[in-house]
Formats: C-alpha cells, structure tokens, sequence
C-alpha cells in the first residue's frame, strides 16, 4: 500500500479531540495510512488518518484515527463499518473519547483518587466472578 496518494485531501498528523474523529481498533497488520483512508474515504471527506505504529520497530500496533469533516459522515463510517471484516480481524469503529494524561498513576481528579489500568481489570474480573456465581447458585 505504500506510495498511495489519495484524491482527496487528506493530511498524517496530530488529532485533537473534538468533532467527528473516529477510533478504529482490530486493523490488520499490513494497513498503513493510506489503507486505513482508502478503507474510510467512499463515507466523505477525510481531514486526516493516522495507523499508529511502535517508535523502535515501526510495526502497526493494530488501531488508528479518522477523522472527518463532516459528522454525518462519521457517522455513516461508524453504521458501516463496525464489525467490517478485514482480512481475518473485524473491525471495531466508534467515536474517539477524549484522552485524559495522567501525570501519575495515584492523580486525583475532582478529590476522588483514579484508579489504574491493572486495578480498573482486576475489578472487572472480580465482578465477571461474581456475576458468574450468581448464575451457578441459579441453577
């Protein structure tokens, strides 16, 4: 795919988080830039796409960024390809939620303490068990 020059304009940079810019997660490893616009351009016009790949190896770490001008074609991307098949992975596509940069992992926002990534897991599994047991004393 390398060496594709799109028809429309299209640019690789940095995103803010605003308007109708979509995260694209399950992209196969050989999508780069250009794939990744040839993928979403036939929804409208494209302001930008980003594959983000490793600094050291320059491999694709499997997600990357759209972003439209228009909402409605967002939206459309989204209708249409979520869950889309691409190669053997299935895309998942919906609206880039604003990052939030911690400084450290114990940041307190509002006086309430965050919680880590890894604590944030261990409570997921914790209650998928409990939700698990519940449906085995059902039985």
């Amino acid at each position: 795919m390398h060496g594709y020059v799109p028809m429309q304009p299209y640019h690789r940079g940095k995103f803010d988080d605003g308007g109708a810019n979509l995260f694209v997660f399950h992209l196969p490893s050989n999508i780069d830039d250009a794939g990744l616009y040839k993928l979403f351009q036939p929804f409208g016009l494209i302001e930008s796409v980003k594959v983000i790949t490793d600094k050291q190896t320059g491999e694709s770490k499997g997600y990357g960024f759209v972003k439209y001008y228009n909402l409605s074609d967002a939206v459309q991307a989204i209708t249409a390809m979520n869950g889309y098949q691409v190669g053997k992975k299935h895309l998942k596509v919906s609206f880039k939620t604003p990052s939030v940069k911690k400084k450290d992992s114990n940041q307190r926002t509002s006086g309430v303490q965050t919680k880590s990534s890894s604590e944030n897991v261990e409570q997921s599994k914790q209650q998928e068990k409990t939700e698990q047991e519940k449906l085995e004393k059902q039985f």
